[in-house]
């Protein structure tokens, strides 16, 4: 879930015409009275992840919170003239191999929050076997 696909297309006639798209065909997202907080994947098992808001007012200033195996991180950032913010994120918990975060972006008229698993996670079973 969250993870992107990513396609670019160049013309082999003049390579100053092309265009790039991005599609997350999961995505996992959150919306809260009209604000949005995704998370993307970056890096395989969740290594780095971005973090992609919008729908705030400008310039507000939003509170972030993050719960991370057992970690709290708190603290202000600020959501850009659009009421975009996007930043990358290492959840990771030191001498833990895999995880679960919940983040969430507090402005004064919403909260919305997204929790993703990362790390090395058990591997799937072949069928027939537990």
């Amino acid at each position: 879930m969250g993870e992107p696909t990513r396609i670019a297309l160049v013309s082999m006639e003049d390579p100053n015409v092309k265009a790039a798209v991005k599609i997350v065909p999961i995505p996992n997202e959150s919306i809260d009275n009209g604000c949005h907080v995704q998370s993307v994947l970056l890096l395989l098992d969740a290594v780095a992840i971005a973090i992609e808001a919008s729908g705030f007012p400008a310039n507000a200033k939003l509170q972030l919170e993050s719960r991370s195996g057992g970690e709290k991180h708190e603290g202000p950032v600020v959501a850009d003239a659009s009421g975009n913010y996007f930043s990358v994120m290492l959840p990771y918990v030191k001498g833990m191999s895999h995880g679960r975060t919940t983040l969430t972006l507090k402005s004064e008229n919403c909260h919305p929050s997204v929790t993703f698993e990362w790390g090395k996670q058990r591997p799937i079973a072949a069928p027939g076997q537990p």
